[in-house]
């Protein structure tokens, strides 16, 4: 029996759950390329222009050693949303792991 897995849309049930059990109303989730850097693979709720200015903060935290620091990136992904025009209520960032590699964010 082979199985396959639909990689986006696993990360959309992934994000949809995790917003549903948050009671958010958006999600992004950001996963690990290849050559080290972060790209968005998944949102909803979320304006297109809401998404570009969040890229910096995916090129920075694409090149630290460490794990981010959660407070500072729901502080720059503060800042990036209200450059975007968008309002949140409230923001979570949560690192996703595989054993002790990071590969990306939700």
């Amino acid at each position: 029996m082979n199985a396959r897995l639909d990689l986006s849309a696993l990360l959309k049930l992934t994000l949809e759950s995790a917003v549903e059990i948050l009671n958010g109303q958006a999600g992004l989730i950001t996963l690990r390329r290849e050559d080290g850097t972060l790209a968005p693979r998944a949102s909803i709720g979320l304006p297109l222009n809401a998404v570009p200015p969040l890229e910096p903060i995916w090129r920075d935290m694409s090149h630290e050693d460490a794990p981010a620091n959660n407070q500072d990136v729901a502080l720059r992904l503060a800042l990036a949303w209200k450059a975007a025009g968008v309002t949140i209520r409230q923001m979570v960032a949560l690192p996703l792991e595989i054993g002790q590699e990071s590969i990306g964010y939700i």
